[in-house]
């Protein structure tokens, strides 16, 4: 029910529905919150990220690491936290697999370098 009156809202009521599907880690709203992520509106973009953050799978992994390869400036902060908390919860789940191709490209740390403390927590250093 969610899903169908994302398409019709506006403003915000169109945020809390967005926020409302990330709490509720409804995972197949993924595909249009991946596509929402990339919204001409600055604050419908950010609550997608936010929202996929939440509902923590790998398809919302997946459509985060898209994200990071060609987010706009303004967004790179929150989509590189968005990721971190998404690898955190498939780390905790046991899919450390999953979670272990974002940590270096997060960070920006260089190979050789002790990755900062949040993401060691992901890759066991």
């Amino acid at each position: 029910m969610l899903r169908n009156a994302l398409s019709s809202a506006r403003g915000q009521a169109r945020l809390q529905i967005i926020g409302a599907l990330g709490n509720h880690q409804d995972a197949p709203s993924v595909k249009t919150l991946a596509e929402l992520a990339r919204d001409a509106d600055a604050a419908v973009a950010q609550a997608a990220i936010l929202a996929l953050a939440k509902i923590h799978n790998t398809d919302a992994h997946d459509a985060l690491a898209a994200l990071r390869k060609d987010a706009r400036p303004a967004q790179a902060a929150i989509v590189t936290e968005a990721t971190l908390r998404v690898a955190e919860q498939l780390a905790a789940k046991g899919d450390r697999k999953a979670a272990a191709p974002c940590t270096p490209n997060c960070s920006g740390h260089r190979a050789g370098q002790r990755p900062p403390r949040r993401l060691g927590s992901l890759d066991g250093a």
